[in-house]
């Protein structure tokens, strides 16, 4: 069911927002609010969309990592990617949407930017 729902969203107006703007809002918010650089916008795959982004500081990657965690993130992503619209034509009621950062890359990011900084834990 995920496969499908994220060929939906991808193949469909959610309403009444072109697809390729809804993304775009979700992407602006990255770069506007968390100061990250969207690299890869939306590529989609078993399971889900993948959204690659690169940050320029520690504070910035914290920052992300915060937002995951709080679930804030996930909220954001939400409205803009789980629309009534797409609930509709995949006659659902609810999409659990999962967003994360994978750990063991975020632990290497965070080291290589301290050894870069000299920044400390």
């Amino acid at each position: 069911m995920t496969f499908e729902m994220t060929k939906t969203f991808l193949n469909t107006m959610a309403d009444g927002v072109p697809v390729e703007n809804v993304p775009g809002r979700l992407c602006s918010y990255l770069e506007a609010v968390l100061d990250l650089l969207v690299s890869t916008i939306v590529r989609a795959r078993k399971g889900g969309l993948m959204i690659t982004v690169e940050y320029r500081s520690l504070e910035i990657l914290e920052r992300l990592w915060e937002d995951c965690s709080s679930g804030h993130l996930k909220a954001v992503a939400e409205k803009w990617l789980v629309t009534d619209d797409i609930r509709r034509r995949l006659g659902v009621e609810f999409v659990k949407l999962k967003v994360s950062i994978n750990g063991a890359n975020n632990i290497k990011c965070k080291s290589s930017l301290m050894d870069i900084t000299g920044e400390k834990n």
